[in-house]
């Protein structure tokens, strides 16, 4: 199979951490087979240089992220995108070059989210195998690191992305149960095809001579951080040498990649313990690989103690099971699913004291649950399986009937644009619904006649009734809709020609029941010339986050979707005073439990006009009509918190951004006033603290 491993961590230019051990261990499992690894971050300071040589030595091709050219034709006009979403298109453009059999993604980082989201909608890796490893997802880390997001409209979307990669991968793994069973509590959807396959190992510390097992050397393994259990091993720890006056201890290392404790760095909390316990040996080592901390334990004799408060298949207990060093684990996340019950204690300081307790235990005893060999031989099954089925979905059948349905208001001029561009369509099995919404200019309503005496022999429907608003206009022209499926498009937009191909492709492919796409704006009265015409673009990240209620990212209402689903929802709502309405419906369909999504792909042109309804409405009355949507039922102190809290600070936060850059906001120069300090200030005014009220100029 021609396989490519795809990863923002691999051992060489990151020295250690779990998602590159376990890539680098897949190379070495894959090696028959004709490999690349696409490393898709940046090396640290002071790595390996000759680390792409020893990959190639292994026969593994060896591509970085920043040789991958930009093919993106739209490229200068999307200068906003956040980092992981460009990034994933640039992966996916290398990818979809060399037509590989199987690609493996890791969800940290997302590295996936365009080449899933492309092959889900068919618009690209037909025949590649997409699959996901389930390690860290940033939600998962920060609960386990106990923080808030410290980028947090980034760090939302980048939660979003993550999770629509594992939710829409081809096949799903994970290495513990615990991590399926944790995104379960979370809401995640995940695919039928998925399975529990601990890490791959192989061992590479060499032959070390065993020491005799020291008890009074205590070793804390893992990177010193909250999340592996830093804090309450040093809390544990401080409670075990109080209990009485000899514990027995005389040595305690701290051997792992330094991190961070309650937002301050590990070793402020390591050199406090030591200047409490003097007659302590207490060392740092944070600067060791795998293999060379692997052999300083052998050789120290030390118990190692790995008292994470939340981990998954850590490879800190795969080595210490498979080269035999005694070792107490927490039980937290996956470990039990590893370990020997007797070598466990809770995730809390009373446990890491009660295990320091059981410090000369018989560990040749023990029979742990982890088999390198039986996990080696798991991974080589799945991919011997994998080479003998297509990963080809089936070609959804027949072409099905879509009824475009048009809102027609005192446009005379842009009706006629958009009924040729349809009229241009190259999809085969379509009707038009375009209704006129009672429009009051002579030229409007001579048009409207003019395009019905036009395409009427077409079969093309003209309906009129009293001006009653887009959303009642909308759904006016669907109650006559035949089709299976229904698209709506405004009267000043215009359709490309494969525009209903793409659809309904993507939406037979995909199974979901409403499909946005990407739009090129323009700003002319003709029909643009091409991309010396167009303004902007408008790519979607898709809607399933708290971050769409801040923000429109769903799509907009020139979308595709399932006439059942529409109807079932009731359509769009018919406020008069208030825009957004396509918003408002998406969100209803999300919420009711419809599956949206979002094809990556250009597909119309919106034509952008000043006086279009959703910028001459008041934005405050258009963001509340969404907010009650999405809020439903929710409290009042919820809905309280969300409209007088989370979106004021948003649409300050958008002002900042405008005025600072996105770089400029999120690394101030010592000029400016870092962003969350204004968003502060921002704060105390809105609940009225006087030190923060503007001053009044006299």
């Amino acid at each position: 199979m021609k396989i490519c491993i795809v990863t923002p961590d691999i051992i060489g230019p990151i020295r250690n951490g779990g998602i590159g051990t376990h890539a680098a261990m897949l190379c070495r499992l894959l090696k028959e087979h004709e490999l690349t690894l696409l490393f898709t971050s940046e090396e640290e300071r002071g790595a390996d240089s000759g680390w792409k040589e020893r990959y190639r030595e292994q026969g593994v091709q060896v591509v970085c992220a920043d040789e991958l050219k930009n093919r993106d034709p739209y490229a200068k006009w999307a200068p906003w995108e956040d980092w992981f979403f460009e990034r994933s298109r640039r992966i996916y453009e290398f990818l979809k070059e060399r037509d590989f059999d199987l690609v493996h993604f890791q969800d940290w980082h997302a590295n996936g989210f365009f080449s899933i989201r492309a092959r889900r909608t068919g618009i690209g890796l037909a025949n590649t195998r997409l699959v996901v490893t389930m390690h860290s997802p940033n939600e998962w880390s920060r609960q386990g690191m106990r923080e808030w997001p410290r980028h947090v409209l980034v760090d939302m979307k980048l939660s979003m992305a993550e999770r629509y990669c594992c939710e829409h991968a081809d096949e799903v793994i994970a290495p513990s149960r615990h991590m399926f069973d944790w995104a379960a509590e979370q809401g995640w959807r995940l695919p039928e095809h998925r399975q529990v396959v601990p890490y791959p190992f192989f061992s590479s510390a060499g032959k070390v001579t065993m020491s005799a097992t020291d008890p009074g050397h205590v070793i804390f393994f893992g990177r010193l951080e909250t999340r592996k259990g830093l804090g309450i091993f040093i809390d544990g720890l401080r409670m075990y040498l109080r209990s009485g006056p000899d514990r027995g201890i005389t040595r305690v290392t701290f051997l792992g990649k330094a991190g961070q404790h309650k937002g301050e760095p590990s070793q402020d909390h390591i050199d406090a313990l030591a200047r409490e316990q003097p007659g302590l040996q207490i060392d740092s080592v944070t600067d060791l690989d795998s293999a060379s901390a692997l052999k300083f334990i052998a050789e120290s004799g030390g118990i190692v103690f790995i008292p994470s408060l939340l981990d998954n298949c850590p490879f800190t207990v795969i080595e210490c099971i498979e080269r035999g060093l005694p070792f107490f684990a927490a039980a937290s996340g996956g470990i039990p699913e590893m370990a020997d019950a007797t070598c466990l204690f809770a995730p809390t300081r009373e446990g890491v004291a009660e295990a320091l307790g059981k410090r000369s235990m018989d560990f040749s005893s023990v029979h742990h649950l982890y088999s390198a060999a039986d996990c080696n031989q798991r991974w080589l099954a799945l991919h011997e399986d994998w080479s003998q089925s297509s990963a080809e979905k089936p070609a959804p059948e027949g072409t099905p009937q879509v009824s475009i349905c048009i809102p027609y208001y005192n446009h005379p001029v842009y009706l006629p644009q958009l009924l040729a561009s349809i009229a241009a369509l190259q999809y085969a099995n379509f009707e038009v619904i375009v209704c006129n919404d009672g429009s009051t200019q002579p030229e409007a309503k001579a048009v409207f006649e003019q395009m019905r005496e036009q395409y009427g022999e077409r079969g093309w429907q003209f309906l009129s009734k009293e001006n009653g608003g887009v959303g009642h206009t909308r759904n006016f022209a669907a109650s006559h809709a035949k089709g299976e499926f229904i698209v709506f498009m405004d009267a000043d937009n215009l359709a490309k020609p494969d525009m209903l191909d793409i659809m309904v492709r993507a939406i037979g492919l995909s199974g979901a029941d409403c499909l946005t796409c990407y739009f090129l704006a323009f700003e002319t009265d003709e029909p643009p010339r091409g991309l010396e015409d167009l303004s902007y673009l408008y790519r979607p990240l898709g809607g399933g986050t708290a971050f769409s209620i801040l923000d429109n990212t769903f799509g907009d209402a020139n979308f595709i979707v399932r006439r059942s689903a529409f109807e079932a929802v009731g359509g769009f709502t018919t406020q008069r005073d208030a825009s957004f309405e396509d918003w408002e419906l998406l969100f209803k369909l999300y919420h009711a439990g419809y599956d949206t999504d979002v094809i990556p792909q250009e597909l119309f042109w919106y034509r952008h006009l000043e006086s279009s309804f959703s910028r001459i409405t008041h934005h405050y009355a258009n963001h509340q009509r969404v907010m009650n949507c999405a809020l439903g039922d929710s409290s009042p102190l919820t809905r309280e918190l969300i409209s007088n809290f989370a979106i004021p600070l948003y649409y300050r936060y958008l002002e900042l951004e405008r005025k600072l850059g996105k770089e400029g906001i999120e690394n101030p120069t010592p000029r400016h006033v870092p962003w969350h300090k204004h968003l502060y200030r921002f704060y105390r005014h809105l609940i009225g603290d006087p030190k923060y009220k503007k001053k009044r100029r006299s």
